[in-house]
Parts: structure tokens; C-alpha cells; sequence
């Protein structure tokens, strides 16, 4: 290799080594209470998510190239991904060099979401930014649900997951398509940033943009992808420090196959760069604590997620504890009535009588209470199946 090849990559490298360097500063350690951010990668179907993740992967591992995240088509049509998929630490947890690093979590969306009517978008990546939507799920699944009211979707999806809480939101879009999804760039900024009085909600999330696939861009199509540029930042309300313009590892940018050897610092280089601010801890989400699901909403997601077997259950449950206390109330409150009056005819001087008349009182009472609830959940549980 010619020598001056030779020194080009190992300053290349050298300057990868800073931004990584940088990148685990911004990230913090592990160990002081704070958990990983969690970055969402969302785009349009095709337009090389999963090839950004698996990219960004290898620039950080500084070693070699892994497809974590399957690419590709199934029957040349259907995106392989179809489930919402989390790569904690960024696929480098193992690394000796990020053991006491907090690597951020990403999160790849699946790309059915841009086929998708709007308003089901809006309130599936809604669900997901607050974290309402686990990891492994059918995001098909989530787009069907979508279409139910929006208090009966909030039942359904009540719990949060704290490890799928979207801190940063990363828009990923082709530098080669003619077109931009527009539509799609709305419904993410209405979700991750909503204007005031929308919905209640508050959260504001970071968002940034990575046009890949820049090395189809030549001088036939320079003058389109300029354009779609500013299209894509002012859409997505961007300035240049949150633009990232690369292009991912793959066989166009890597027909020697290479990566599978070795990491390509030419690719790496703008990745990195970008993801020091990505990763940059003082940006933080403004109302981040606000909730999506109020308590209501919580205890009748509870009660539908019982369902039918253990509805009656827990019903028949809370009806029996309800009469313990009440009869146990009851009674006792009639002995001490009758004690007073004991005592008023001053037939209960002695100390030692009234002691064991509130023992035998209490023993009497619970028992008492216990039967009335034992009768009380067998005549409810018998009405429910009768």
C-alpha cells in the first residue's frame, strides 16, 4: 500500500479515536444512577436504518463490521425487519473499552410505519416516544391498535417501559431519493415535539437527521440532493450540527469487502462526529417527567388486562374485604358500646376483667369478620358464574 495511503488512514483513525473518546465523555459511566439514553431510528421503508445502525455499530467497535440488524427484502418486497428492535450499548457492550461507558440504547422502528394513514402514525410513535411500547413487538400489531379511540389505546398500552423511554429521535432519510417523506417528517415532529395543548402533552425530544446512501450523489443528481437537503433540515427543524450527510458500510461503498477485515475510517469519521452531539448530556428533553397515561387510565388498563378469568377474582376479593372491615368495625363498635355501659352500672371495676373482655371483644370481632367475608366472596363468585 502507498505510503501516503498508509498515513492518511492512520490520521483518520487517530481522529476517530478522539470522537470516540469524546462520545464516552458525553456519555458518562455507568454506576451513578443514570440510565443510557435511548435513541429512536426512524425513516421511511428501504432508506438504510438498519444500515446506519450496523454502521454506527462498526465505527464505534473500531474493529470490524457485523450486521446486528438484518437489511434487506424478503421476496425482493418485504422489508426482513417487522419487529421493533433494541440494540443496547450500541451493539459494543462487550468492548473492553465501553465496560464502565453508558452507550446509548437505539431503538430501530420498522419501515410499515411511512405506508401508514396518518393519524395511526401519530399515535404509534407517540406510545412509543414515551415508552409505552416494549421491546420485540409486532410493530404491525401497534399500527392495527392505533386505530382504536384514543382513551381505549391508552388502556391497552398503559404500562411504561423505562428502557424503551425515547430521550433522542434520529430521522433517517435516502441523499439518493428524489423525494423526501414529508408526511411521515410531520407526523415524527408533531409526536416528538407537539405543539402546546396537543393531546396534554409535553414532552420536547431532541431531533437530528442522517441523509445516507451520499455516495450515490454525483453530478447528475448533486443539484436534487442540495435541494432535498434543505428541505429535509427545515422540515425537520435542524441546523448543521444535528445533519449528518454519510454513507453506510455496504457493497457499493465497500466492493472489496473490507469491512468484514477491517473498519473503513473514511465512513467512520462524519459518524462519529455526529454522534458527540447525539450523545451530548446537557441537551435534555424539556418536560421530560410528563406522563402519557394518567391514574384512571392506569387501574382500568389493570382491570382489562386481568380479563375475564380473574376479573371476578380480584371483584369478589375486594367485595370480601370490604365486609371483613365493616363487620369488624361493626361488632367492635357494639361490645365497646356494651362494655361503657357495663362499666356506667359499675359491674367491670376490675382491671383485670375489662383486659380480657377487650381480648375475648377483638378474638370475637375478627372471627366475625373473617366468616362474613369468607360468605360474602363465595356468594359473589357463585352469582358471577351463575
Amino acid at each position: 500500500m502507498d505510503e501516503k495511503v498508509v498515513m492518511h488512514r492512520e490520521q483518520l483513525v487517530s481522529k476517530c479515536r478522539d470522537y470516540i473518546n469524546m462520545i464516552c465523555e458525553k456519555c458518562g459511566r455507568k454506576g451513578l444512577g443514570r440510565r443510557p439514553l435511548n435513541i429512536a431510528i426512524v425513516g421511511a421503508q428501504g432508506c438504510g436504518k438498519s444500515s446506519f445502525i450496523n454502521s454506527l455499530a462498526a465505527s464505534l467497535s473500531q474493529d470490524t463490521w457485523i450486521e446486528y440488524a438484518m437489511t434487506g427484502y424478503r421476496d425482493g418486497v418485504n422489508p426482513v425487519t417487522n419487529y421493533i428492535s433494541q440494540y443496547p450499548e450500541c451493539c459494543n457492550g462487550d468492548r473492553q473499552m465501553y465496560k464502565t461507558v453508558l452507550l446509548p440504547t437505539l431503538i430501530d422502528i420498522p419501515g410499515p410505519i411511512d405506508n401508514d394513514v396518518d393519524h395511526r402514525r401519530k399515535k404509534f410513535l407517540q406510545l412509543l416516544f414515551y415508552g409505552h411500547v416494549k421491546n420485540s413487538a409486532a410493530a404491525t400489531q401497534v399500527y392495527a391498535d392505533c386505530d382504536r379511540r384514543w382513551n381505549d389505546l391508552l388502556e391497552k398500552y398503559f404500562m411504561v417501559y423505562s428502557d424503551m423511554k425515547v430521550d433522542r429521535v434520529i430521522f433517517v432519510a435516502s441523499a439518493a431519493n428524489e423525494r423526501l417523506p414529508h408526511s411521515l417528517m410531520k407526523c415524527v415532529m408533531d409526536a416528538a415535539r407537539p405543539p402546546p395543548h396537543f393531546r396534554g402533552l409535553k414532552r420536547q425530544i431532541p431531533v437530528y437527521g442522517v441523509l445516507t446512501s451520499l455516495d450515490k450523489v454525483n453530478y447528475t443528481n448533486r443539484e436534487q440532493f442540495e435541494t432535498n437537503r434543505e428541505e429535509f433540515m427545515k422540515a425537520l427543524g435542524l441546523h448543521e450540527g444535528r445533519l449528518l450527510c454519510c454513507s453506510n458500510y455496504c457493497d457499493l461503498t465497500d466492493p472489496h469487502k473490507e469491512r468484514f477485515r477491517n473498519i473503513l475510517p473514511s465512513l467512520d469519521l462524519p459518524i462519529l462526529e455526529f454522534f458527540v452531539q447525539v450523545c451530548e448530556r446537557k441537551v435534555h428533553t424539556v418536560h421530560d417527567d410528563d406522563k402519557m397515561v394518567d391514574l384512571p387510565t392506569q387501574f382500568r388498563g389493570v382491570w382489562r388486562k386481568l380479563g375475564s378469568t380473574w376479573q371476578p377474582v380480584v371483584f369478589s376479593l375486594a367485595l370480601a374485604i370490604f365486609a371483613f372491615i365493616l363487620m369488624y368495625i361493626v361488632h367492635a363498635a357494639f361490645f365497646t358500646s356494651e362494655q361503657d355501659m357495663l362499666q356506667e352500672r359499675g359491674d367491670n371495676d376490675d382491671q383485670n376483667i375489662r383486659t380480657l373482655s377487650k381480648v375475648l371483644q377483638s378474638t370475637s370481632s375478627f372471627r366475625i369478620a373473617i366468616v362474613t367475608a369468607l360468605v360474602t366472596f363465595v356468594i359473589a363468585m357463585r352469582c358471577h358464574f351463575d
